[in-house]
């Protein structure tokens, strides 16, 4: 490990056990399988947005949900340029 790398753990929470897939990447794109171990479902996604919609899907399914105050939104991007 690197000077200034942290280390980090991640634990799954209840309902939130899932196995990527990545089948083929071309044209930059991913496409594969996930496996939702505690929904006992599998479903194949064609890029790497369908496939983190998917997890979201199955996230808020088991009322489990992302923090959206994680996210970037179109109105703070321009204060972060400094713009008003």
């Amino acid at each position: 490990m690197e000077k200034g790398e942290k280390l980090r753990h991640f634990v799954p929470s209840r309902g939130a056990t899932f196995i990527v897939r990545v089948l083929n990447c071309r044209q930059n794109n991913w496409k594969g399988e996930i496996r939702w171990l505690d929904g006992r479902e599998a479903v194949y996604f064609r890029s790497f947005l369908e496939m983190v919609i998917l997890l979201q899907e199955a996230l808020e399914k088991q009322g489990l949900h992302c923090g959206e105050d994680d996210f970037r939104s179109w109105g703070l991007e321009k204060e972060s340029l400094g713009e008003k």
